[in-house]
Order: C-alpha cells, then sequence, then structure tokens
C-alpha cells in the first residue's frame, strides 16, 4: 500500500508540476509581451508527455547516486515537470537540435554579423611520377 500511495502521490505532484509550469510560462510571455496579465483555461493544456519526466524523476529518486541527496518522489517529479515545462522556450532549439532535426534562427538579440569569404588560388598540380622515379614531398 506504501508503493501505491507514493506513486499517486507522485502522478498528482507531477500533473501539478506540469499545470504551474504551463501558467509561469503563459504569465512570462504575457509579461514579455507587455500585455495585462489574464490567464485562461484555454492556454493551460497539458499533455500526457508533459508529465512523464516527472514521474521517472520520482522512480529514479531511489536509485544511486541521487538517493543521497534524500528528496522526496513527489518533490522531484513537482520539480522536474515545473522546470521543464516553465523553461521550454529556452529548451527547445537544443532539443531540436538533439532529436536531429534543423536548428531553428532564434531571433533573440542583434542579428548576426555577415561572413566574408575569400577565395584561394588553386593548389599547384604536379606531373606524376615516372616508374623508377622518386619525388619528394615538397611545395
Amino acid at each position: 500500500m506504501g508503493f501505491a500511495r507514493s506513486a499517486a502521490t507522485a502522478a498528482a505532484c507531477a500533473l501539478l508540476g506540469a499545470v504551474a509550469g504551463r501558467v509561469a510560462a503563459a504569465t512570462r510571455e504575457q509579461a514579455a509581451a507587455g500585455r495585462p496579465l489574464r490567464l485562461q483555461a484555454a492556454q493551460i493544456t497539458v499533455r500526457g508527455r508533459d508529465v512523464v519526466p516527472g514521474l521517472v524523476a520520482a522512480l529514479r529518486v531511489n536509485d544511486r547516486p541521487w538517493s543521497y541527496l534524500g528528496v522526496p518522489a513527489w518533490l522531484a517529479a513537482f520539480v522536474v515537470n515545473f522546470s521543464l515545462i516553465e523553461a521550454n522556450r529556452e529548451l527547445e532549439p537544443l532539443i531540436g537540435m538533439l532529436r536531429g532535426g534543423a536548428a531553428r534562427e532564434v531571433t533573440v538579440g542583434p542579428p548576426r554579423p555577415a561572413v566574408w569569404t575569400v577565395e584561394a588560388p588553386a593548389p599547384a598540380v604536379r606531373e606524376p611520377a615516372r616508374d623508377g622515379v622518386f619525388h619528394r614531398f615538397v611545395d
């Protein structure tokens, strides 16, 4: 009964962490856009895959080396889901590169400077060596 209660508590905290992360991300986006802070239920949608990292963290909290920290499973589930969902906008380009997708152009900050290239002359072509003739590799 103890494991079932712990798993149910971790699942509830993982869901709560996902919802809190969505709320924090929505309020941060609205504050950055200069709009008044208004939350709507349609903005806070949580998918099943949003809850999975917190559940994995809750299951792994008793494994070494994490067991030395003494973090309860419910706290690990909440913190992992909250931090991943809240920082999703910053992590999106990195996750896209890890999945093998094309790196999306990030528009934050000043534009990149132009890259200038210089054409190098073609290397000199030597006549191939004949049988019995040794050429040193000197340019």
